[in-house]
Formats: C-alpha cells, sequence, structure tokens
C-alpha cells in the first residue's frame, strides 16, 4: 500500500495492489519452533547465523558477490551458514569459489522449493542478503519481510522502495 502511495505521488493515476499470495497457514504463531521444522526439513545444521540467498544463480543476479559477503562475514564474525535457494549457470562456478574462499563447509545449496513450501526456506535463515545492483523489484525481498526476516540488500530502485533500512533491513553499496 506505501508502495501505491509512493507511486501515485510520483504521478502514476492508475495504480493497484496485488496480494503477494503468500500463506500464513503453514506456521504456527511460535517462530521459534517454526524455525526448528524448517531446519530440520531442509536438513540446515544450525551453527552461527544463517545467511539466506535466493536467486537465478546466473551473472544479472550476481550470486557471486552474495558469496564473496558471506567469506567476508565469516572472517568478521567465525560463525555462520549460507543457504543458496536458486539454480541456474553459475551454479559450479559458485562451489568452486566457495572453495576458493575456504567456505564451501558452510554453503548449502538447498533444492528447488515448491511455493507451499518456501516458508521453511524463510523461516531457516536469520538473514537474507540480495546482491543484485539492478534489482528493479525483488520478490525474495517482500518475501522475507513477510516471514519475519531482516534484509541486506545492495541499494538499487526495488530494494530501496521495500526496506526500510533499520527497521526491516540495511542498504548497502556494493562499490
Amino acid at each position: 500500500e506505501s508502495l501505491k502511495l509512493q507511486l501515485q505521488a510520483l504521478g502514476c493515476t492508475d495504480v493497484g495492489v496485488l496480494p503477494v499470495g503468500l500463506d500464513w497457514s503453514h506456521l504456527s504463531e511460535n517462530r521459534a519452533a517454526d524455525q526448528i521444522k524448517a531446519r530440520e526439513a531442509l536438513g540446515v545444521q544450525p551453527i552461527g547465523p544463517i545467511v539466506g540467498y535466493v536467486g537465478r544463480l546466473e551473472a544479472d543476479k550476481e550470486p557471486l558477490a552474495a558469496l564473496e559477503a558471506f567469506a567476508r562475514f565469516k572472517q568478521e564474525f567465525g560463525e555462520g551458514r549460507l543457504l543458496v535457494l536458486g539454480e541456474g549457470s553459475m551454479k559450479s562456478e559458485l562451489s568452486a569459489l566457495a572453495d576458493a574462499l575456504g567456505v564451501r563447509q558452510d554453503v548449502q545449496f538447498v533444492p528447488r522449493i515448491e511455493q507451499t513450501s518456501i516458508w521453511k526456506f524463510y523461516r531457516s535463515i536469520d538473514v537474507l542478503i540480495n546482491t543484485n545492483r539492478n534489482e528493479i523489484f525483488g520478490m525474495c525481498l517482500l518475501e522475507a519481510a513477510f516471514f519475519g526476516r531482516p534484509v541486506v540488500a545492495v541499494s538499487a530502485p526495488g530494494p530501496n522502495m521495500i526496506i526500510a533500512p533499520g527497521e526491516t533491513g540495511f542498504l548497502v553499496d556494493l562499490g
């Protein structure tokens, strides 16, 4: 609804709001219990913070930048895991870079998840990272917010409209 108001303020007159279509019915009110259940379902070892990445593993989505950011995070904080949800031509390159950066044992590729089970991914993670410099919308940003997960995203048109810095996540410059 706030995006609708922003678009109207920019002069757009025919603006509507469509529901995203995410379903709460799979979740309990106990987020900790949901997290345990979700991590077990995906085989995620809860060693430190769990960082999530969602997107096609293609150059325009910049998954290598997400992996490099995770490696810097690991250097700084010591523990953590990266869950990667996505398929694409760069999967082998991502695995090779994880080896080269010394974090392969902390990176887990999640097989395709049906939309009805997407909650398992988002409830498994502690934070979502989005490194796409050209993101114009970012469905994964909305999904993360829906499931109460903060987002660290590269400043780009979509994240700039969706993320409330310091409240729902953080915007960063990739440099």
